[in-house]
């Protein structure tokens, strides 16, 4: 029998990590069909999703960085100047061009998701170590429906703004991608089924991992053209499984934490971390609200809503606001590593 790999502990990792992108599936069946197929999506399940779990899991990082002060003595110059340089070229940026600024930042934020899948790809198989079809696996049920968005028809959803990818419409084109697509599962569990009948042996986790990745992508962005299924597929898959990731990883550090950080990552403080998360979430949204978006005025009732006309303040203010997630995706790319 082969001893699997889990990250903290198959129950754990099963609830936390593996199940979101399952149970974001499963609940798509029982939405209305005008969610999965338009750009129709309830102000609460923005609230749900995008606050309480997109931007939440950004700020998750900060247990890892900033509020950990053995990394944060360790790498203080690449903690100190990374948020400061990002204001500085985000906001040059934006008030170069505010089209250039949100198509960077959206696919640095796809390049960061589609890398999250491949981080617990290694971490899954640590112990035996990667195998290129696996690691090609990842990339084509990654990229590929990234690439079918690309050249497909309009779709109902977006990544920031509507205008961030360079687009490039030819349905006949995008179709064979989707072709392409599957023909690669088929190849690819093909010889997954061979590789078991031979050795009696499979990797849960890494196949649970793959399974759900496939899924989510492809439901998400191919098969249904809804803001509402991306959204759920795109954030709930993302932004569960790192905060799990997160807290699991400091909770093994917890006997190293006095005081309310020993609390935080005790048994119980996993509602506190996550509140923490909320709070954070709650204050950036709601100045995302009254300076920028004002979309959803209902539950930022004591934000100030102004409408900034002034470009460079703007500027400014969109480079401030952007700073924790655009922050949160460079140093991602660090926290990781094992010298961190």
């Amino acid at each position: 029998m082969q001893t699997q790999t889990w990250i903290h502990s198959a129950k754990y990792d099963l609830s936390f990590i593996i199940a979101p992108s399952f149970l974001a599936v499963i609940l798509l069946f029982f939405f209305p069909e005008s969610w999965l197929w338009s750009n129709e999506m309830p102000n609460w399940a923005w609230f749900g999703m995008v606050l309480l779990i997109d931007v939440s899991h950004v700020y998750s990082s900060l247990y890892r960085t900033y509020f950990d002060k053995v990394s944060l003595q360790k790498h203080k110059k690449l903690l100190l100047f990374t948020p400061i340089w990002v204001v500085l070229v985000a906001g040059s940026i934006h008030y170069f061009s505010e089209a250039v600024f949100w198509r960077l930042a959206a696919y640095l934020a796809v390049y960061h998701f589609i890398r999250q899948q491949y981080g617990f790809l290694k971490l899954y198989t640590r112990t035996e170590g990667m195998k290129q079809i696996d690691v090609w696996m990842i990339y084509i049920v990654t990229v590929f429906p990234m690439l079918y968005w690309h050249l497909s028809e309009q779709r109902n959803f977006m990544w920031f703004t509507a205008k961030d990818f360079l687009f490039y419409t030819n349905q006949n084109l995008a179709n064979l991608l989707k072709y392409a697509f599957w023909v690669w599962v088929i190849i690819y569990y093909f010889l997954v089924i061979k590789d078991y009948i031979q050795t009696r042996q499979i990797n849960l986790p890494k196949t649970l991992l793959i399974i759900s990745t496939m899924l989510t992508w492809y439901l998400g962005i191919v098969y249904f053209n809804g803001d509402m299924t991306f959204t759920m597929l795109n954030v709930v898959a993302h932004g569960v499984p790192y905060m799990a990731l997160v807290y699991a990883t400091e909770q093994k550090k917890a006997y190293k934490k006095t005081g309310f950080w020993k609390l935080l990552f005790s048994n119980f403080g996993i509602l506190i971390f996550i509140g923490i998360l909320f709070v954070l979430a709650y204050v950036e949204e709601g100045f995302w609200n009254g300076l920028v978006w004002h979309e959803y005025d209902e539950f930022f009732v004591f934000f100030p809503n102004i409408s900034l006309t002034n470009n460079l303040w703007f500027s400014i203010t969109i480079a401030l606001l952007s700073m924790p997630q655009i922050t949160h995706y460079i140093l991602d790319g660090y926290i990781w590593k094992r010298d961190f």
